[in-house]
């Protein structure tokens, strides 16, 4: 049990429920957090818009998306917008022809910038025979009477894709719009996407790992503070050279026709042969969606995939890594990972939250009589004993609770 003593800023935890003291104390920081913030937009602030709107490569994949779904579906289609932000997909669509257009954003402050910027462009005759309808809401409490005539769209649109594929928690929502209020046989723009992973030699980054002898002093007993599981750094424009030493692996493909939080699994292992010699500094994270089935058209956050504004939205996420044990146990003192070409190694997955975050963990295999691809699960796993910050496991609840609210 937990006492509190002089508000939710002090809070004592007795001894033989410290674990559920620490769940406790992290959802009701959680909570404050969110309850001290209630006029923000969660995750977001408005400057995120600003580089978004100068990603060309990322505006005229959906341009390109948009033209083609409008085409197949003909000149009475309506689209709906799940994530409208700035408005600019709407926009886009009206321009196009459609007739009927619903952007649905959550944050009203964003919603009313949006309803202005597209009225300018109404008046300005942009799009004068389309009725564009902004809805400052989130997408599960819109019903179908809020939409056009009551009929359901034919084409989904959304963008709501992180740093991580599933970073925003688009699983939550998206399947949850897309069966309520997409037509059987509607359009999905996109269509789905894959969450990669690469194993990466990134010296610069390295330099970070190991604390220096400095002045003849040796602090490298400070190297037991490292966090090889939650602790990430999102790189992206930078100049630091990053070394491939493992293809780039597909870990969580998700079909937005069909998928939903469900098809997420806690874990996945992936066997792998290291196609360059070096050090394991890290796990680079980054992620594709294709425009439909076809995969032709295809946005990426890929590593020199986007220009400066689109790294700056999106950017990669770099894991440090160490050498996991075959239980998958990080030891009580990180142990790099020298790997050869052609060495076998297993890479083990953990998706947190339904894919909003990705942990992995690289050990040796030894010679196997698989062939490479995904070869099973992995046991649970904690978090290696000697990080000393709580457990962020026992936040995953908290997050699925809080993010889609």
């Amino acid at each position: 049990s937990c006492r509190f003593v002089g508000g939710t800023r002090q809070i004592v935890g007795m001894a033989s429920d410290m674990a559920v003291c620490r769940t406790l104390v992290l959802w009701l920081t959680m909570v404050v957090a969110v309850s001290e913030a209630a006029n923000k937009k969660p995750l977001f602030e408005y400057d995120d818009h600003y580089v978004m709107l100068n990603d060309f490569g990322r505006n005229e994949f959906y341009r390109r998306a948009l033209s083609r779904a409008l085409a197949t579906c003909g000149d009475s289609c309506s689209v709906l917008d799940v994530g409208a932000g700035s408005g600019l997909l709407s926009m886009l669509a009206a321009g196009m022809g459609a007739p009927q257009v619903l952007a649905l954003e959550a944050n009203p402050a964003l919603a009313t910038l949006a309803e202005q910027t597209i009225k300018r462009n109404q008046e300005a005759g942009s799009f004068t025979t389309s009725n564009v309808t902004v809805v400052a809401e989130l997408s599960s409490k819109v019903g179908l009477d809020r939409l056009p005539g009551g009929q359901k769209a034919d084409v989904l649109v959304t963008e709501t894709f992180g740093t991580m594929l599933l970073g925003e928690g688009a699983i939550n929502f998206v399947p949850d719009a897309r069966d309520r209020l997409l037509k059987e046989g509607g359009i999905m723009v996109p269509a789905g996407g894959c969450q990669y992973v690469t194993l990466v030699e990134a010296p610069d980054f390295a330099g970070t790992l190991s604390p220096a002898h400095l002045g003849g002093l040796n602090l490298t007993s400070l190297e037991l503070l490292q966090d090889s599981i939650y602790w990430k750094a999102t790189v992206g424009s930078s100049r630091s050279p990053l070394r491939s030493l493992s293809e780039r692996l597909c870990v969580l493909e998700i079909d937005l026709y069909q998928d939903t939080r469900d098809s997420v699994p806690s874990n996945h292992t992936y066997l792998i042969k290291a196609t360059s010699s070096g050090t394991v500094h890290a796990a680079l994270f980054d992620w594709d969606v294709w425009a439909d089935a076809s995969r032709s058209d295809i946005l990426s956050t890929a590593a020199g995939s986007r220009n400066f504004a689109g790294d700056v939205a999106w950017g990669q996420l770099l894991q440090l890594q160490e050498e996991a044990a075959k239980d998958w146990q990080l030891g009580s003192h990180p142990q790099r990972l020298t790997v050869k070409e052609g060495d076998w190694l297993r890479v083990g997955v953990e998706f947190i939250a339904r894919g909003i975050s990705i942990h992995v963990r690289v050990q040796r295999a030894a010679l196997p009589d698989l062939e490479p691809g995904k070869v099973g699960g992995m046991p649970a796993v904690g978090s290696p004993a000697r990080i000393r910050s709580s457990n962020r496991g026992a936040m995953i609840e908290a997050n699925e609770l809080l993010l889609p609210v």
